[in-house]
C-alpha cells in the first residue's frame, strides 16, 4: 500500500510539475512574440508640439516669472488669459491623442 501511495504522489508531483513547465513555455512564448508599442508618429508630434508650448511659456506675452505668486502684478485678466491659453493647447494636445473633445469637455465641467 505504501508503495502505491508513493507512486500516486510521484506521478501527481509529475503531472503538476509537467502542467507548470507547460503553462511557463507557453507565457514565455506568447510574451516574447507581442511587438512593443512604438508610439505613433502624429502621438509624438503632438506631444513635442505641447512640450514645446509648456517649455516655451504658455503665451507669448507671459512669462513664468509673471505668473509666481510672489508677483502681483500678475491681475485677473492676466491669469485669466494665461490658464485659458494653457487649457486650450491641453485640449488640442488631449484631441490630437485622440480623445473625444465632448468627452474632454464633460470631465472638464464645460459644455458637453
Amino acid at each position: 500500500m505504501k508503495l502505491l501511495l508513493s507512486k500516486f504522489w510521484r506521478g501527481a508531483i509529475y503531472l503538476f510539475t509537467l502542467k507548470l513547465s507547460l503553462l511557463l513555455i507557453i507565457f514565455t512564448v506568447t510574451s516574447c512574440q507581442q511587438e512593443e508599442e512604438v508610439p505613433e508618429q502624429e502621438n509624438l508630434e503632438a506631444i513635442t508640439k505641447f512640450s514645446g508650448f509648456v517649455k516655451n511659456g504658455f503665451n507669448d506675452g507671459i512669462s513664468r516669472s509673471e505668473a509666481s505668486l510672489e508677483n502681483n502684478v500678475l491681475t485677473e485678466q492676466r491669469a485669466k488669459a494665461m490658464l485659458e491659453s494653457m487649457t486650450e493647447k491641453s485640449i488640442e494636445f488631449l484631441v490630437e491623442l485622440g480623445f473625444q473633445e465632448s468627452d474632454i469637455n464633460e470631465e472638464l465641467g464645460g459644455e458637453g
